[in-house]
């Protein structure tokens, strides 16, 4: 395999008849990437082989590095990108992509989602919904490729199958499934499912009774009863939680009297001091055909718009995400409610340009908001199919051509990739993208590379530290990883995560894992590769929390992990990073 040393006196050797024997082949692993390593044997004229693929990932801390906008007929973007004087080499891989149709971005989207992990009922959720979308457009565009769609179809029936599971057992949807059902989730859900109904079958009797249930979750006073304990990462405030179930019931085509409701949510929204429930309030009332309504919202969302289109005065989401991401589900929200009248038709276009701007390789900041993302970017392009006209397109580094031009043409649909970039120097240097006739589309510039030193980020409210409780070890024998995560803020933060890097030749225990969960220590838990993942609901003001995981000590070998790091899902862009877990494992 490329870039591997294997131990020459173990390449080959001899079988005597019905002699088993195992034998330690020491490879030193060299450049990151995937290889493939074979094993052949040969006895008399017969012969075997086995393939086996694995990827290296280079050492160190991942960094990600994202720019994004719309780019113009015979026009030029530019944008400057800084490579650390750290960076692992052979680490970095950058692409500039154009998307010339909305398929192109859902796609991207997913192929970026699918990377994240998805553990709870609204990740699993949002992941999915890439593919509804997909399937949608499958459906009134000619001339997509059969494998794709094959291949998103086989996708989300995994995803279906799925999602179907979290249904808890007195009705409606949860987190993870347990009682009592979630109000505002079990309304994502009714959401989802509805779109899905239209690209697959969807057990019909599984949606009446959720929408049942979630009907009779109102009060009678315009509002919905939170049943659902304290501690779930969905916000209990009943403007942000009212509003989002009446919109999800709305969207979905709900034809319930919902009156009250609606007047309800009217009048917390003109009352409102946060633009995302004032978003969310023109949403509904465009829904319920209140257009006075509506329309006074949506001239107060026009005064909150900044001069990026993003808008200013959000302070909470339903999911309780901050940062990038609230904004992004904010100003997703006002262009789909701007997009009703066509007095607003600036102000759509300025923030479509702010959504594209705050894409990174296909994702808009956390799982909820790259899907209002996606939801407002095809609601935009519904007329737009293809590009108006063909032209060819040109990365520029540092002023000189990189690689060819692209020619595309107006049947296009997937994205348009521009070559990678796989070798940088450290310092500054201007990426470029060039467009040669053509027409406007959005494109997205983003690298990745690793760096000897993490690139935590102070306004991460999470503290973690890992540490193995044995650096020295037998095969067969155990060993623990002790993990702590300390909420370092004052108040009560939602979905804290922590991933911990598993180092090559240690096993974790599911068992363990599972007694953990069942325990209540954790929430939910999974394992992608050689990471575990941790998920809690909340963690209470300065509240520490201190987990070891069960490992055992399986290949021999000398070893690193993955640097493990911990974060609030909904706020993943500001992350605590801890030095990769080093283990030695000798024969017994």
């Amino acid at each position: 395999a490329n870039g591997f040393q294997p131990n020459s006196d173990l390449e080959e050797f001899t079988l005597e008849g019905d002699e088993r024997r195992r034998a330690i082949l020491e490879i030193l692993i060299g450049a990151s990437g995937e290889h493939s390593v074979v094993l052949e044997g040969r006895a008399g004229g017969q012969t075997d082989r086995v393939t086996r693929s694995l990827l290296v990932q280079p050492r160190g801390f991942p960094v990600e590095s994202g720019k994004g906008g719309l780019l113009a007929s015979n026009s030029t973007v530019e944008h400057e990108i800084t490579i650390p004087e750290d960076v692992v080499n052979g680490s970095i891989r950058g692409r500039a992509v154009i998307y010339p149709t909305p398929l192109a971005s859902m796609t991207e989207a997913l192929q970026r989602l699918i990377r994240e992990p998805n553990g709870c009922f609204e990740q699993t959720s949002s992941t999915t919904y890439p593919l509804i979308m997909a399937q949608q457009y499958f459906m009134s565009h000619q001339g997509v490729d059969p494998t794709l769609i094959e291949r998103s179809a086989a996708a989300l029936e995994k995803s279906y199958n799925r999602l179907i599971s979290f249904e808890s057992k007195g009705g409606g949807f949860e987190c993870f499934g347990r009682d009592p059902g979630h109000d505002a989730l079990t309304a994502y859900g009714i959401l989802e499912f509805t779109d899905m109904s239209q690209v697959r079958h969807v057990d019909g009797e599984m949606l009446e009774r959720t929408r049942r249930w979630l009907l009779a979750q109102r009060n009678g006073e315009g509002g919905f009863v939170r049943k659902a304990s304290t501690l779930h990462t969905w916000v209990a405030d009943p403007e942000i939680s009212n509003t989002y179930n009446l919109w999800a019931l709305l969207e979905s085509g709900e034809s319930a009297d919902l009156s009250r409701e609606v007047a309800w949510v009217r009048e917390a929204g003109e009352k409102t001091q946060n633009t995302y429930v004032m978003a969310l309030a023109a949403n509904v009332l465009g829904l319920a055909g209140d257009k006075d309504g509506q329309n006074h919202l949506l001239d107060e969302l026009s005064g909150m718009q900044n001069k990026d289109g993003s808008l200013k005065g959000a302070t909470r989401s339903v999911v309780g995400s901050g940062g990038i991401a609230l904004e992004v589900e904010t100003t997703a929200l006002a262009v789909m409610a701007w997009l009703n009248n066509f007095h607003y038709v600036d102000n759509v276009e300025t923030s479509i340009k702010y959504l594209f701007e705050t894409c990174k390789a296909g994702r808009f900041g956390s799982t909820q908001s790259t899907v209002l993302a996606l939801r407002a970017i095809v609601a935009y392009d519904h007329s737009r199919a293809t590009p108006e006209n063909s032209g060819t397109a040109t990365l520029l580094i540092d002023g000189q051509q990189f690689g060819e031009s692209i020619a595309f043409s107006t049947e296009e649909q997937g994205a348009i990739e521009l070559p990678e970039i796989s070798e940088l120097a450290p310092g500054k240097h201007a990426v470029s993208i060039v467009m040669t006739d053509g027409s406007k589309m959005p494109y997205s510039i983003a690298f990745d590379f690793y760096r000897d030193r993490p690139d935590s980020s102070e306004a991460c409210e999470l503290h973690m530290e890992v540490k193995l409780r044995d650096t020295k070890l037998t095969e067969g024998t155990a060993t623990e990883a002790n993990v702590t995560v300390v909420n370092r803020s004052n108040s009560q933060v939602a979905s804290p995560v922590a991933i911990v890097g598993i180092p090559g030749g240690l096993e974790v225990r599911h068992d363990q894992l599972k007694e953990l969960v069942n325990a209540d220590k954790i929430a939910a838990y999974e394992v992608i590769g050689r990471e575990v993942v941790l998920y809690w609901r909340v963690f209470d003001a300065e509240q520490r929390v201190e987990i070891p995981l069960s490992l055992i000590a399986e290949i021999p070998g000398e070893y690193s992990g993955p640097a493990s790091r911990a974060y609030l899902y909904y706020t993943d862009e500001f992350k605590q990073w801890c030095d990769p877990l080093r283990v030695e494992i000798i024969c017994d």
